[in-house]
């Protein structure tokens, strides 16, 4: 599923593709942000929707692109089911700076 809530299709057939996850599952979610949307503060918006939605996290590291007009976040997780999952990623399409979250 990408941020939009869509279905990652397989382009072999006209069926989903939904890869097999198992659940606990740990890894890094990097996080795309525009740095100068204006009005908020994404690195405590998103601290803020990991805690709100009680997931096991560690912040490793961000960075800033070349024009630094974008900035990532590299956030180590732990997710407990397919349906936190989808949680996670609907409440980070609610933060108007995130552009990419995969």
């Amino acid at each position: 599923m990408n941020l939009n809530g869509n279905e990652i299709e397989d382009n072999t057939s006209n069926n989903h593709f939904e890869p097999k996850i198992d659940f606990p599952v740990t890894y890094i979610l990097k996080v795309v942000v525009d740095v100068n949307h204006p009005g908020s503060n994404p690195e405590i918006l998103v601290k803020e929707l990991l805690k709100q939605q009680q997931i096991a996290y560690r912040w490793v590291g961000e960075k800033k692109s070349g024009k630094n007009n974008f900035q990532s976040y590299s956030i180590e997780i732990t997710l407990i089911s397919r349906e936190s999952m989808q949680r996670l990623y609907s409440g980070l399409k609610t933060i108007k700076s995130v552009k990419l979250a995969i």
